[in-house]
């Protein structure tokens, strides 16, 4: 009997945490050697979030609808960051794992880094 091969859409919910977990590890290290967010505006924190975990907050409730990311090496804009160019690219077959290995929890700044990325770029362009 030969191998088929059978495209499966196996669907899934994100939650504000795990947006929030993909945010604060890309901000604070998975994109660092490439980018880095440039945000224009009063630091307002809720009590207890960090300056990563607040602006994933801001882009879930829709106060804000992207962010500027600029080249780490010459203060350019690369592109803007939309949490609805993030989530078009859910099913894109370069993005499933890192998307299922974030939603088990064991995720790492590699893959934070591509799923942002993807919300950038709509594919990986560094590393």
């Amino acid at each position: 009997m030969a191998n088929r091969k059978i495209e499966l859409t196996i669907p899934f919910m994100v939650t504000r945490e795990d947006f929030e977990n993909l945010m604060v590890t890309a901000l604070e290290g998975g994109i660092d050697y490439w980018g880095y967010v440039e945000y224009v505006g009063e630091y307002n924190p809720e009590k207890g979030k960090a300056f990563a975990e607040w602006l994933a907050g801001l882009l879930w409730d829709g106060d804000i609808t992207n962010l500027e990311v600029m080249d780490v090496e010459c203060d350019r804009t690369l592109g803007y960051f939309s949490i609805d160019r993030l989530f078009s690219n859910v099913n894109h077959p370069d993005f499933r794992t890192p998307w299922m290995r974030l939603l088990n929890g064991v995720y790492d700044a590699y893959d934070a880094d591509t799923l942002f990325q993807s919300g950038v770029f709509n594919e990986v362009t560094y590393g």
